[in-house]
């Protein structure tokens, strides 16, 4: 641990470029501290308040989180060092919304920091890695939520750092703290384990390697720790749960076979549509890049590419955008833009790739290409969070790309204000659609109260949390009582929502609660689906969104069954 401290002072903390990243961070993120809880926050907020009593077992508990009473380990498909970190912070200063983002901004600045350190050894430009990392609108939404994006992410770049150190320098010690953190890493978020066979790749393109050597394979051990906790975390779970949670998780995952539905097309392309959104603001350093005539070239045979997608393939596109004439006109355009700059994103990789033929851009083009590969065709939906782990790498490739001696330092601005502007824009957005829920469960449950009545809900994510915590119950569609003059509140754009019978109940209230009007993350019916694909297949969407309803219904006779 000594030896590592004194590696952490003399490579990261006296660069004055961590300072300016750090500030730069704080700037950014700190305005969002108090964001409502969101989407999956509850499940690991819940999960970290169960660990406090009972370490041992984190998915001990049962939740209604898919209209129904389940255990908490039927339904999270993380595993749970993310809620043990916020249980161990909120020793220290809480559970308030303030308290978990805080807790959060430690993990984002170490994706930062570790994106610095891993270009300083890759490309000649470093600080253009980071910063294009810090300003996507992946990155930055992905640091204002508390699911395990953010900490996976910080620990996957750092365990890729110290592998390189630690190859590069034959120091064991190196290799060993980075085979623990890929494991602590897979217990963030189980995708972690394939920096396993990513480490593998750059290890054994290395120059030198030699199959016949002994020496050739001292770096396998290490690699096997994190196989050795994982499958011990399998076979913990399966006795304590009665099924080993990573095999349940995987099965879970892959449960989409992408190629027997014959879905291929449609979700290469919306995987192409997220990556290219989730990562745009990259792009804004392009007219930075060395051999500016032959990246104009590339960008223009990319552009071409897109076009006979979008204009050749009118099936396949229309087909992944709301059942809405005027929408889809209205969403074709920002689609393009995103598929071309997935396109291009994807193809740069693939170039750095052939022009250095080496490890480095072995590692870089598999880790990129790997994760699309995931998000699109093997996850159980598309989503912006799963894109975070590209960020690095694909900031390394830029990064290897633009020579900073040739550009005049007052240019570079401008790109990366264009770059904060979006990516805020897209936070704002999510923010203040976070806020909606606390609002509107506040709004009703006062209503509720002041009339006398008792209060069901239907709907989940951070409505969920916030009925909870003011004493609503949310309905269970096994056992659907709602006692006579009841309110029942019913959420438009939320999961897990069933229709009623207009027999039973009668309209006691509508109430809209408005979130940004001009830019929205997820809304079905504006095509934009950053936490799921299923609502839309854009991660976001420049567009009048409407506002967000809420049903308040009142139960006026005996219950007889819910429609499907």
């Amino acid at each position: 641990m000594r030896k590592f401290i004194s590696y952490i002072n003399s490579n990261i903390l006296s660069d004055k470029a961590i300072i300016i990243l750090t500030v730069a961070a704080l700037i950014l993120l700190l305005p969002f501290i108090n964001k409502a809880v969101h989407i999956d926050d509850p499940l690991f907020i819940w999960a970290a308040k169960h660990i406090r009593a009972h370490p041992l077992d984190p998915y001990g508990f049962n939740v209604n989180w898919y209209g129904v009473e389940m255990p908490m380990y039927e339904i999270t498909k993380n595993p749970p060092l993310t809620s043990y970190y916020l249980a161990l912070i909120s020793l220290f200063i809480g559970w308030s919304e303030v308290a978990m983002h805080l807790a959060m901004i430690i993990p984002a600045l170490a994706v930062i920091w570790g994106t610095y350190r891993l270009s300083a050894k890759l490309a000649p430009s470093p600080l253009i890695a980071a910063l294009s990392t810090l300003l996507t609108p992946v990155f930055l939404l992905s640091a204002t939520t508390i699911m395990s994006d953010i900490i996976m992410s910080a620990l996957w770049v750092w365990a890729v750092v110290l592998w390189l150190e630690g190859m590069d320098k034959e120091k064991q010690y190196l290799l060993l703290l980075s085979g623990i953190i890929i494991a602590a890493a897979i217990f963030a978020k189980y995708y972690a384990v394939s920096l396993v066979p990513l480490l593998s790749i750059y290890s054994i393109m290395r120059k030198g390697y030699d199959i016949r050597k002994i020496s050739s394979w001292s770096w396998v051990p290490y690699l096997l720790i994190p196989l050795l906790l994982l499958l011990s975390y399998d076979l913990y779970t399966g006795h304590l749960y009665g099924k080993g949670l990573f095999s349940d998780a995987g099965a879970y995952a892959g449960f989409r076979n992408t190629f027997a539905s014959g879905k291929f097309l449609p979700l290469t392309l919306t995987g192409l549509s997220f990556s290219g959104g989730c990562l745009l603001p990259m792009l804004f350093f392009f007219p930075f890049f060395k051999q500016r005539k032959k990246a104009l070239l590339q960008l223009l045979a990319t552009a071409v590419l897109t076009a006979l997608l979008v204009f050749l393939l009118p099936a396949a596109i229309t087909g992944i955008f709301p059942d809405n004439n005027e929408m889809s006109r209205l969403l074709l355009p920002q689609f393009t833009i995103m598929l071309l700059a997935g396109l291009t994103l994807l193809t740069i990789t693939a170039m750095d790739f052939l022009t250095y033929r080496n490890a480095s851009s072995g590692l870089l083009c598999a880790w990129i290409f790997g994760t699309f590969f995931f998000v699109s065709m093997m996850n159980w939906t598309i989503n912006g969070r799963s894109i975070l782990p590209m960020a690095p790498a694909i900031g390394t490739i830029l990064a290897r790309r633009i020579s900073l001696s040739k550009i005049k330092a007052s240019l570079i601005i401008w790109p990366v204000l264009a770059a904060a502007a979006l990516s805020l824009a897209v936070c704002y957005a999510d923010y203040t659609l976070a806020g909606t829920a606390r609002a509107a469960a506040k709004s009703v449950i006062s209503e509720a109260k002041s009339s006398g009545r008792n209060i069901n809900y239907q709907g989940h994510w951070g409505f969920q949390y916030y009925m909870d915590l003011g004493g609503a119950e949310a309905l269970d569609f096994s056992h659907p009582l709602v006692e006579t003059d009841s309110l029942l509140i019913i959420p438009t754009n939320n999961t897990n929502v069933r229709k009623i019978s207009a027999a039973e109940f009668t309209l006691y209230g509508v109430k809209d609660f408005k979130s940004c009007s001009w830019l929205t993350t997820m809304h079905n019916a504006c095509g934009a689906g950053f936490y799921s694909s299923i609502w839309g297949p854009l991660p976001y969407a420049i567009i009048a969104s409407p506002p967000e309803c809420y049903y308040m219904v009142r139960k006026t006779a005996s219950y007889h069954k819910m429609e499907e």
